[in-house]
C-alpha cells in the first residue's frame, strides 16, 4: 500500500497537467486583435486673423498749405498676411495712407526718408490695403488729412499668420457705403 500512494499522486499530477493543457485551447488558431478604425481626418482650417491694433483719432483739417498727419506703430509677431483698413466720415475729404517697411518717425516721413510697403493716395472709403508674406517686425502707419474737413480716422490692422506672398501691400478698393 505504500507503493500506491506515490502512484496515485503521480497519476493525479498527470491528470491535472492534461486538464490544464486542454483548458488552454488549441494554439493552431491565434486570436487576432480587432483592427482599430482609421482616424477621422480633421479638416484643415485657416487660423483666424488676429487684431494687431485698432482705434480712432481726430485729425484736424489743415489750415493753409500742408496736411495734418497721424501715426501709429504696430508690431507683427509672426510672418503673415496684413490687412490695414482706414475709415473716415466724409467722401469729399482727401485722406492719404502710407505703410512703411519698418519703423519710421515723423521727421523721416516729412523729409521723405521712409520706404513704403504701400501708399494709397485716393480711393473709396473705407480704404483697405492687404499684403501677404509680410515678415514679423515693427511697422509704421501714417494717415494724412488734406482737408477740407476735420476727420475722425478709424484704423485697424489685422494679421493672418503663416500665409505667403511677397511682403508688399496693395491698395484695395472698397465699395462705397450708401449715403446716409
Amino acid at each position: 500500500m505504500t507503493i500506491a500512494r506515490p502512484r496515485l499522486g503521480t497519476r493525479l499530477a498527470g491528470v491535472s497537467l492534461l486538464l490544464a493543457l486542454f483548458a488552454c485551447g488549441d494554439d493552431s488558431t491565434p486570436t487576432t486583435p480587432p483592427t482599430p478604425p482609421p482616424p477621422t481626418p480633421v479638416p484643415s482650417t485657416t487660423p483666424p486673423a488676429s487684431l494687431i491694433i485698432e482705434g480712432q483719432e481726430v485729425v484736424t483739417a489743415p489750415t493753409g498749405k500742408g496736411s495734418r498727419v497721424a501715426k501709429w506703430d504696430f508690431t507683427l509677431p509672426v510672418r503673415g498676411t496684413v490687412e490695414v483698413t482706414i475709415s473716415y466720415r466724409y467722401d469729399t475729404s482727401r485722406v492719404l495712407v502710407w505703410v512703411t517697411d519698418r519703423v519710421c518717425n515723423p521727421w523721416q516721413f516729412e523729409r521723405d526718408e521712409c520706404f513704403y510697403l504701400a501708399k494709397s493716395l485716393e480711393g473709396a472709403r473705407p480704404r483697405t490695403l492687404t499684403a501677404g508674406g509680410v515678415k514679423s517686425g515693427t511697422y509704421s502707419l501714417f494717415v494724412a488729412n488734406d482737408g477740407p474737413h476735420e476727420e475722425t480716422i478709424g484704423y485697424r490692422v489685422t494679421l493672418l499668420p503663416g500665409s505667403s506672398g511677397d511682403g508688399r501691400l496693395t491698395a484695395g478698393s472698397a465699395a462705397k457705403p450708401p449715403a446716409p
